[in-house]
């Protein structure tokens, strides 16, 4: 936590060093983790290995399957409410370098997202991606 408080009041500074901002006129707020809500923290995170299907890091994930090219089915070992909000990036290791990933899943199955990605020419393509699942937990 000093490391972060810290951290802030350096950028604070710099910010206030570059912008001319008097220091009477910053009001800072104490950071509580006392109160934050579920919905705020990840339920699931992960980096997949889309060329070797495996799981390179993550945190609540269970398991990826790739049936078909392009396509990722990721389980979680928790579940969820409703539609959860993902976030997902693919990466690009050579040409062609532009690729897209959209996410998708079933409102009947609330732990496995499934993840497609494409090339500029809507071809499927197998690559490396990560992904952030916030929602919430279900009980």
């Amino acid at each position: 936590m000093k490391k972060i408080v810290i951290a802030l009041s350096l950028l604070l500074v710099s910010f206030m060093a570059a912008s001319a901002i008097a220091a009477d006129k910053v009001v800072v707020v104490p950071l509580s983790t006392s109160k934050v809500p579920a919905q705020a923290l990840p339920l699931a995170w992960g980096f997949i290995d889309g060329t070797n299907n495996t799981i390179l890091t993550g945190y609540n994930v269970d398991s990826v399957t790739r049936p078909n090219t392009g396509v990722y089915n990721v389980k979680m070992s928790v579940s969820w409410e409703g539609m959860p909000a993902v976030i997902a990036t693919s990466f690009n290791s050579g040409p062609p370098y532009d690729e897209i990933i959209t996410w998708g899943g079933s409102l009947t199955v609330s732990d496995t997202v499934n993840f497609y990605i494409i090339d500029e020419a809507t071809t499927p393509k197998n690559s490396h991606f990560s992904f952030v699942l916030y929602g919430t937990e279900k009980k």
